[in-house]
């Protein structure tokens, strides 16, 4: 079965910080309480009543505003309690934003390093390939062989990435080719201006242009599919798998198969809320072709997050013609660049504004770098073993609102498989975990304890029959390709 773990979302570790806030917040009001009593019983010492009293009693009146004394401003007293309770929550928000500024140190520190480890294994690992090819051949061979028996290595690479393209660029091309050659995005330390820089230079050779226009048509309705409670996440990846593409034969009799967005309409106790499908990376080409924008210049468009992507403005369009607005519970769910799509729309001001998405259901996506807003519940299953969602050089954030789920994949799911990288991104895979997430037993607790937390909180997307209503299909038609 593999071994699962996972971090983020209830049981998370920011969600202890956020319970020690919430505890801090009460510590306040305690504190306050304690000094409104303390007030009114100083309030006491100043009585007419007491006053008059010292005329006659001066000894009893003594002992009274001793009293009044231990019960306020002395050590136990309210007053001194107050103060004490008050400086501890002070301590504990002191604390938890010294973590939590620790974290963010120490993850940018990490990032930092990694990129800089790139920028020197770039040009190593060039001199290697041209010193001594056959040698850097096997080497580079046995490397791949073994990514799926050492997952640490995969995250090695993607982590360096950035820092190799642009180590070894600049061992090719020089400082100053470089610098022209990415209009001055390169070198550069950030994730996103890297990217960014990359677009330039593929744009010398007509790559990884952002460009066209693409208009997704509505189509024949679908079937009602089956989306049961126990069976949620399983489903959903087996739906987004199956309904990828829609077939379309052309007047000269040829076959196509052209992109699709699946909306699932599901209704629980009688109010429809709406899965929106979003299939991944289609076309492999660095050139953009008239036909698919499920293509790789989406994916760096994607992420580099510079502007909204030509893809995203397409399934957004689709979303919107299908009468969809923020009046409608909304989850978006896809593989690979369909989940990259979801976080990209999930994380847009405007869209968000729009459509008012709910939550978030990912497999095998690298969204760790979009700012999803907190209101918004996200769920991402990654493999350990999987390239893919590593591509954002960066784990996933800690967050209430955000639970990773990790799977180690089993051996007997890669041995025999002729890329294992490859099957290890597999929707099927993923389809697989999900199934397996649900479960009982196979999550560590504190994981467990987030996932039922997601699930309870998308109780609403699961149809009180187990079956969706008619599938909504928006594809792009052959004639706009």
């Amino acid at each position: 079965m593999g071994e699962y773990g996972g971090y983020g979302g209830a049981g998370g570790i920011t969600a202890r910080y956020d319970d020690m806030l919430a505890v801090a917040d009460r510590l306040d009001v305690s504190a306050d309480v304690l000094r409104a009593a303390g007030s009114q019983v100083r309030a006491v010492a100043f009585s007419p009543h007491l006053a008059e009293a010292l005329v006659i009693a001066a000894d009893r009146v003594a002992v009274v505003e001793g009293a009044l004394t231990l019960a306020t401003i002395a050590p136990g007293g309210a007053d001194w309690e107050g103060v004490e309770l008050e400086a501890f929550a002070t301590v504990v928000r002191s604390g938890v934003e010294l973590y939590r500024a620790t974290d963010e140190l120490l993850a940018q520190l990490e990032e930092d390093l990694w990129t800089a480890a790139g920028f020197l294994a770039g040009p190593a690992l060039l001199a290697s390939a041209l010193l001594n090819p056959l040698g850097t051949g096997i080497a580079g061979y046995l490397l791949y062989d073994n990514l799926d028996d050492h997952p640490w290595l995969l995250d090695a690479l993607t982590r360096m990435a950035p820092g190799l393209l642009q180590g070894t660029a600049l061992t090719l091309l020089g400082p100053l080719g470089v610098l022209l050659g990415t209009d001055g995005h390169w070198p550069t330390g950030d994730y996103e201006e890297a990217l960014v820089g990359l677009q330039a230079l593929a744009a010398r050779f007509g790559w990884l242009q952002d460009t066209g226009e693409f208009r997704f048509e509505r189509g024949p309705d679908g079937s009602r599919l089956r989306v049961g409670e126990d069976t949620f996440l399983t489903d959903l990846l087996q739906h987004v798998d199956a309904e990828a593409y829609a077939t379309r034969t052309l007047p000269d009799g040829t076959v196509v198969k052209v992109p699709r967005v699946h909306i699932l309409p599901v209704t629980r106790d009688g109010v429809t809320s709406y899965v929106v499908q979003i299939p991944g990376t289609q076309v492999w080409s660095p050139e953009r072709g008239a036909d698919n924008p499920y293509d790789l210049t989406s994916n760096v468009a994607l992420m580099s997050q510079q502007e909204r992507a030509v893809v995203t403005e397409a399934v957004a369009q689709a979303i919107r013609d299908a009468g969809l607005t923020a009046d409608d519970a909304v989850m978006l769910v896809g593989h690979s660049q369909g989940g990259i799509i979801a976080a990209a729309i999930a994380s847009d001001p405007e869209l968000q504004q729009a459509l008012d998405i709910d939550s978030v259901f990912v497999a095998g996506a690298p969204i760790g770098r979009f700012a999803i807003p907190d209101d918004v519940a996200v769920l991402a299953i990654e493999h350990a073993e999987d390239a893919v969602p590593k591509l954002d050089a960066r784990d996933n954030p800690d967050r209430p609102h955000w639970t990773t789920i990790v799977r180690d994949l089993p051996d007997s799911v890669l041995d025999d498989a002729p890329v294992p990288v490859g099957q290890a991104h597999h929707i099927a895979e993923y389809a697989d975990t999900g199934a397996a997430v649900q479960q009982p037993g196979q999550l560590p607790p504190d994981v467990q304890a987030s996932v039922d937390a997601w699930l309870e909180a998308n109780r609403g997307f699961v149809p009180d029959s187990g079956r969706s209503d008619p599938a909504i299909r928006y594809d792009i038609p052959p004639a706009a390709r």
